[in-house]
């Protein structure tokens, strides 16, 4: 079994995503906005309820 170890960024494209990451919530409000952690990093999100927009992320 191999540990992975990448990296993963988050990148709003539109609208609003809460990060919950083990170190704590994080906010993605503003197009392009981003956040960024290390595999060592529990997370999960959840894109918040618009409905004047369509809200995109990328993640890698």
């Amino acid at each position: 079994m191999t540990r992975e170890t990448h990296t993963t960024v988050m990148i709003l494209a539109a609208g609003k995503c809460q990060i919950e990451l083990s170190t704590g919530p994080f906010l993605l409000s503003e197009p392009g906005d981003y956040a960024m952690w290390d595999p060592s990093i529990d997370h999960t999100s959840d894109i918040l309820a618009r409905f004047d927009h369509h809200d995109a992320v990328l993640t890698h």
